[in-house]
């Protein structure tokens, strides 16, 4: 187990390949007499899928981003994260189930068990609004929220004050996010303090081609 921080110390491993990049992905199911994962799905299976680079035992702030993917495995919506993360040394983790009373367990309970100082919350579509309204619900254990393809507003806040950083990830084109006549956006850009990244020529998409900057966010914050 030396050398899988988050695993070693509150996961059963499953399964750990060596993938490009040098990273190991870890397929983990929770035993269980440890805390109650079993909410979370990764194919079908109670468990997590995560990602740890080469780069992350060297990291002066051990950080992690769980990611909310829309659909499919957590997996597939963690790739385009890796080089990212090989870069930057922070960890990935996704899950596909993601309940309130889930996510509460796998983010309070992770990010202590797993001794990591920081945790952001990503995710794509429906993920991201997931990501918006938990994340800003509980920001005593959530350092910060990307959205792609969605956005944070003040109902997410629930009364509370906004402290952590959100960086909003929208095509310019992506009519499902913004609307028709782009009214959510104005609404959202009164209310949330958040850098704000408009993709050029794409609409309700994953924003590959700015990964780079993403990467580059999370490093900073």
């Amino acid at each position: 187990m030396k050398g899988f921080s988050v695993a070693a110390v509150i996961y059963t491993i499953i399964s750990v390949a060596l993938v490009a990049g040098g990273g190991y992905l870890i397929i983990s199911h929770l035993p269980s007499t440890a805390l109650p994962f079993s909410t979370f799905s990764v194919e079908e299976r109670d468990g997590y899928v995560a990602y740890e680079p080469r780069s992350y035992k060297n990291s002066e702030t051990k950080k992690m981003v769980l990611i909310l993917p829309p659909s499919d495995t957590a997996s597939d919506w963690m790739k385009p994260w890796q080089a990212q993360a090989d870069k930057h040394g922070f960890m990935l983790a996704g899950i596909t189930d993601w309940t309130a009373e889930g996510l509460q367990t796998f983010v309070r309970g992770g990010k202590e068990e797993a001794q990591v100082a920081k945790m952001y919350m990503s995710g794509f579509s429906h993920g991201g609004y997931i990501s918006c309204e938990f994340g800003l619900k509980n920001q005593d254990v959530v350092d910060g929220i990307i959205p792609m393809g969605a956005f944070c507003s003040d109902g997410d806040l629930a009364g509370s004050v906004q402290r952590i950083p959100i960086l909003t990830i929208i095509g310019d084109q992506d009519t499902w996010a913004l609307g028709d006549d782009g009214d959510n956006l104005s609404t959202f850009g009164r209310t949330i303090n958040t850098e704000l990244v408009m993709v050029p020529g794409i609409g309700h998409q994953f924003p590959d081609q700015i990964m780079a900057r993403v990467g580059d966010w999370v490093a900073a914050h």
